[in-house]
């Protein structure tokens, strides 16, 4: 007679070897997770770095918006010292004080 061959249902996986299919209770797998963990709060710490300088960068450019704004009232003869998003004409005049001429520019 020949060898018979096993059947789907009686070949034995690794976990039915093992017992529980986790080797949870071994050393290296403690050492393998906590290399994970370590290497995940690096890569995070350094998102972290790159997001406050990007947020750097952001107010920077907001600062040098401003200046921008500002020379050109400036230039356009509507010096004022209030805040960029009060700049406009309608806004400062809703005292009842005479309207300032109003410049349109033409492309």
């Amino acid at each position: 007679m020949g060898v018979r061959a096993r059947g789907v249902q009686g070949i034995k996986t690794l976990a039915s070897v093992l017992g529980t299919g986790a080797h949870s209770n071994e050393r290296h797998v403690h050492q393998f997770q906590l290399a994970c963990l370590e290497l995940e709060r690096t890569r995070r710490a350094r998102e972290k770095q790159a997001a406050f300088r990007r947020i750097m960068d952001i107010d920077v450019r907001f600062v040098e918006i401003d200046d921008l704004i500002r020379k050109h009232q400036e230039a356009l003869g509507l010096k004022n010292d209030e805040e960029p998003s009060q700049c406009h004409p309608a806004a400062r005049n809703k005292g009842g004080a005479a309207p300032e001429k109003r410049r349109v520019l033409r492309y």
